[in-house]
C-alpha cells in the first residue's frame, strides 16, 4: 500500500554512536531527551547491563530508532515522536506497531513497551540477510506473504482490532478500528463507498504489517522471513496485496534496487500465486488497482 516512508531508511552519513546516556540525550532536542534516557534505561534492564554503545539507526519526523548493544547482545528501541500516538491510530505509529507486533506471525519479538515515552523495544534481527539478496530470495519473499498475515476475523485478528478500538475510541466510533490506515484517503478521491467498504470487510480481509518495502524484512537463518516494521499494521482485502505485486510494488521505496530481480513474467506469476491462495478474482484485483492508484495520487 502507498505509505509515508518508514523510519528504517538508508542514509548518506554514518550512524551516530554514543557510549553513555548523557551524550545520547544531549544529541537530541529537549522534547526527545527524556525518551532517549528511557530507551537507555529499558535497554540496560533487558540486556542485563548498560549498553557499551548506542547507534542511531534512523531519525525522522515520526520516530527515532536506536540499536543498543553490549558485547553479548543487542536490542532495537523505537520512539514515536507524535504526542498523541499512544491514543491515535489514524496513521502509521505507536499503536499499530505495538499491537501488530503482538499478533502478527514472523515478526521481531516485542520485548518492552513504555506508553508514556511512546517507546517499543524489539529484539535485534538486523544481522539477517536482505530479501533482495537475489532473484530466488526475492521471489520466495513474495510467495511467503500469506504466512506473514493473519485472517482479520481470526481470534488474533479480532484481538488487534479490539486493542486499537480500546486505545483509540474515535476509530471505534467510525467502525473501522484497525483497518489499513491509508485506506482513509480513498474518500478524498471519490471512490464509491461500496468499493471502500468491500476492501475492509473483516471476514474477507487479512491483517498484515502494511509495509511493501523489502528493506523492512530480513531472512533469518533459523526462523525464515521476519518482518521488522509493524507501524502500518492493518487489515484489508488481500486483492490489494495482489495488485501491489502485479504492479511491481509501486508503493515501495527505492524500487530500482529490486525491479530487475524478476522478469515481467515472474512478477505476474508471483501475483497469480497470491491470487490463487486468497481466491482473488480479476474483478477484485481491478477494484484494488483502482484504489491503489487513487491513494498514490492523493499522496503525491
Amino acid at each position: 500500500m502507498p505509505n509515508i516512508p518508514h523510519t528504517r531508511f538508508s542514509t548518506d552519513r554514518e550512524p551516530w554512536r554514543f557510549e553513555d546516556s548523557a551524550s545520547l540525550t544531549a544529541a537530541f532536542s529537549a522534547r526527545a531527551r527524556e525518551p532517549m534516557r528511557r530507551a537507555w534505561e529499558l535497554a540496560s534492564h533487558i540486556l542485563g547491563g548498560a549498553p557499551m554503545e548506542v547507534e542511531v539507526l534512523a531519525e525522522s519526523f515520526r520516530a527515532i530508532v536506536l540499536r543498543c548493544r553490549t558485547r553479548e547482545s543487542s536490542v532495537v528501541a523505537k520512539h514515536f515522536r507524535r504526542r498523541d500516538s499512544a491514543t491515535n491510530a489514524s496513521g502509521f505509529g505507536f499503536l499499530r506497531a505495538r499491537h501488530g507486533a503482538e499478533v502478527l506471525p514472523h515478526v521481531a519479538r516485542l520485548l518492552a513497551v513504555d506508553e508514556v515515552a511512546r517507546m517499543l523495544i524489539f529484539e535485534d534481527v538486523g544481522s539477517g540477510d536482505p530479501v533482495t539478496k537475489g532473484p530466488l530470495s526475492f521471489r520466495s519473499w513474495l510467495h511467503s506473504w500469506p504466512t506473514l498475515c493473519r485472517n482479520a476475523d481470526s481470534t488474533l485478528g479480532r484481538a488487534f482490532r479490539n486493542s486499537i478500538a480500546a486505545s483509540d475510541p474515535e476509530s471505534a466510533r467510525r467502525g473501522t478500528s484497525g483497518a489499513l490506515p491509508s485506506l482513509g484517503l480513498l474518500r478524498r478521491r471519490g471512490i464509491p463507498e461500496s468499493e471502500i467498504r468491500r476492501l475492509i470487510e473483516p471476514e474477507r480481509s487479512v491483517l498484515w504489517c502494511g509495509d511493501m518495502n523489502p528493506s523492512n524484512f530480513v531472512r533469518h537463518r533459523e526462523r525464515g522471513v521476519l518482518q521488522i516494521d509493524t507501524e502500518g499494521t492493518g487489515y484489508c482485502d488481500p486483492a490489494l496485496l495482489v495488485a501491489e505485486v502485479r504492479g511491481r510494488l509501486p508503493s515501495a521505496l527505492n524500487r530500482d534496487r529490486f525491479l530487475g530481480l524478476l522478469t515481467p513474467q515472474e512478477w505476474d506469476e508471483a501475483a497469480d500465486h497470491l491470487a490463487g491462495h486468497w481466491h482473488v478474482t480479476s474483478r477484485d484485483e481491478e477494484i484494488a488497482r483502482r484504489c491503489l492508484d487513487a491513494i498514490s495520487h492523493e499522496l503525491r
